[in-house]
């Protein structure tokens, strides 16, 4: 999870995806939408998806 975070901070959009799957998978929904959301706001379609599901 720290290279994701590391990754994700610095914008990487796989690396958001990533944070925000992990985050999802350890039922931390709020910290889950935070990423999905950067991630969909820098064109990953799947985590824009993801983020409609979780509303």
């Amino acid at each position: 999870m720290f290279w994701y975070k590391k990754a994700a901070e610095q914008g990487d959009v796989v690396g958001q995806y990533n944070l925000g799957w992990t985050y999802r998978e350890m039922k931390d929904i709020k910290q889950a939408k935070k990423w999905f959301d950067q991630a969909c706001k820098n064109g990953h379609q799947h985590s824009c998806r993801l983020l409609k599901e979780m509303e």
